[in-house]
């Protein structure tokens, strides 16, 4: 007959589960940097066309682009912060995997 399912895992042949992948951690300051120069550019444009945006009821455009800006700064700050402890973090393990060192005087 059909084995139980807890026999199908106590088998001499199971394989112990592969550990799980870390997830993804890339610097993110970068992003917030990108992020402020677009919203930037962005207001250089609108404020070249802002007299056709103002004809057009358009006219806060230019205030969002430098809204956007503005509100980049404290999120550059966040990140800045979040990118310090993810290289402290890492330091962290790479120090907690090194093998330690020997004494050469404790030699058999």
């Amino acid at each position: 007959m059909n084995d139980p399912p807890e026999a199908a895992t106590t088998s001499r042949n199971a394989t112990p589960p592969a550990e799980a992948p870390q997830p993804p951690d890339p610097p993110t300051t970068p992003l917030a940097i990108g992020g402020m120069i677009i919203w930037a550019l962005l207001g250089l444009l609108t404020l070249a066309s802002r007299d056709w945006l103002a004809d057009h009821g358009h006219g806060s455009w230019p205030w969002i682009c430098l809204a956007g800006f503005l509100l980049g700064l404290p999120g550059l700050a966040v990140m800045r912060r979040h990118d310090a402890g993810r290289l402290r973090r890492a330091a962290n393990r790479r120090q907690s995997i090194r093998p330690l060192r020997r004494d050469p005087r404790d030699a058999p």
